[in-house]
């Protein structure tokens, strides 16, 4: 389960075929550069007979050490905060809930691990003016050059009802970005079904605010 949702954050879901992802990050920005980003990925659960082996508090509770977090321990300037995995739905809507959270001193510092492998992300200050960008490289051009009619439709069948959403929390008012402006004039969201995210070469989300 945590290859398929790193390789689905960091890779564009290249390879997604047995189960599908449902992936959410949101980085809130402090004034100074720090702050917080919250990861939460849904896989579909299909072992019931394991599940139902464990025992209810373990289906409750989250399970702590387990998930995403190892991939940022012991990194300068970085916390993990939570870290969990656990169950959720009944029967055979039941999906893996995967929950990261980390604050940071400066969000260049999770660049280049776990699920930002493949991703470079930037927040600047200048003159109370801030700029954030987030660039994913997920490298598929090749193989979206192999695909045939057949396995494209199949693949958007596969993917159907999944999506990739991405939020940045901007410090002051957001005067310039390629995402949705949100209500409150600091939140931008981008959002792809997950076909179309797993089709791209390399996403670049940019925002920028005022104090």
């Amino acid at each position: 389960m945590r290859r398929l949702i790193l390789t689905a954050a960091s890779c564009g879901a290249a390879a997604i075929v047995a189960g599908c992802v449902s992936y959410k990050q949101q980085v809130t920005f402090e004034s100074d550069g720090s702050g917080r980003v919250v990861v939460d990925a849904w896989v579909d659960h299909f072992d019931v007979a394991e599940e139902e082996s464990q025992t209810a508090s373990a289906q409750n509770a989250p399970e702590i050490n387990q998930g995403l977090g190892p991939a940022f321990a012991g990194l300068d300037g970085v916390t993990v905060e939570e870290n969990w995995v656990k169950v959720e739905g009944e029967e055979d809507e039941r999906r893996e809930h995967t929950r990261l959270v980390l604050a940071f001193d400066k969000v260049e510092n999770l660049a280049g691990h776990g699920v930002f492998e493949k991703q470079e992300l930037s927040f600047q200050k200048n003159d109370g003016e801030f700029a954030f960008t987030q660039t994913i490289r997920t490298g598929r051009k090749k193989e979206r050059q192999e695909y045939t009619k057949e396995s494209e439709e199949l693949a958007r069948s596969l993917f159907e009802g999944y999506t990739f959403t991405y939020a940045v929390v901007m410090p002051g008012r957001v005067v310039d970005t390629n995402g949705t402006l949100g209500e409150d004039g600091r939140t931008v969201t981008w959002e792809w079904p997950l076909y179309d995210f797993s089709n791209q070469d390399v996403i670049v989300m940019t925002a920028a605010s005022r104090e």
